[in-house]
């Protein structure tokens, strides 16, 4: 694998989960870097493409990508249903019942495979799997340091890597 890759793959090891949310149905997750000096210091992955959380032990799947359009728990589907507003969700119920329940979170492992498919093991034990699933340059996911303007973002696209 390509030494930038690992670059930024390794970055996210150890690190805890601080937020998970949504602009429009992308998936933000921000880590917070524990090995920095400032505490103030994040990491953020952007996910634009298929996705889920699951749990292996459990044999279930805690969130995924869909449950953006489809309405909270409490709220039976219509044919108006909203889903872009904040709260109005699957995702937004299940996302912030995951953190909330789940207490620290941490990165313990991070995998990528040859087609740019991502793979987060959780402290938990549960997991992240990010999917490529598209076959041009359009953007799957990115890595990035937001306080950094120094460090490029890598961006997986269904044509590779790009920085």
């Amino acid at each position: 694998m390509d030494e930038n890759i690992e670059k930024y793959l390794r970055m996210l090891k150890k690190q805890r989960v601080a937020a998970i949310g949504r602009a429009a149905d992308m998936l933000w997750i921000i880590f917070e870097d524990t090995n920095a000096a400032c505490s103030a210091r994040t990491i953020s992955l952007h996910v634009q493409s298929s996705w889920r959380i699951t749990n292996t032990e459990k044999k279930s799947i805690i969130v995924a990508s869909l449950d953006m359009y489809f309405p909270k728990s409490s709220e039976e589907y219509t044919d108006d249903f909203e889903w872009d507003i904040q709260g109005n969700n699957l995702f937004d119920e299940k996302s912030a019942n995951w953190l909330e329940n789940a207490g620290d979170i941490f990165i313990d492992e991070v995998q990528m495979d040859l087609w740019g498919d991502l793979r987060l093991s959780f402290s938990n034990g549960d997991q992240m799997e990010v999917f490529v699933d598209v076959s041009d340059e359009t953007e799957c996911w990115r890595i990035f340091r937001k306080d950094d303007l120094n460090l490029r973002h890598m961006v997986m696209t269904g044509e590779g890597v790009y920085f």
